[in-house]
């Protein structure tokens, strides 16, 4: 499930602090998530991802049979 999306400038920094994940954009941008909350999200995505390539795999071995 995507919360949000938004197409930014490219990373500059990234900061964790205490039970917060920062990060600095070339445009001035700085966006904050909650630590907690920014890993889930980025297991998941992982996870998300993983499934497709399997999925697109699975359809690719059976075109060879």
């Amino acid at each position: 499930e995507l919360l949000t999306s938004q197409n930014t400038s490219r990373p500059r920094v990234s900061s964790e602090e205490s039970d917060r994940v920062c990060f600095g954009f070339d445009d001035g941008q700085i966006l904050v998530w909650e630590k907690e909350l920014f890993e889930r999200r980025k297991i998941q995505e992982v996870l998300v991802q993983d499934e497709k390539k399997s999925a697109l795999a699975a359809k690719l071995r059976s075109l060879r049979k």
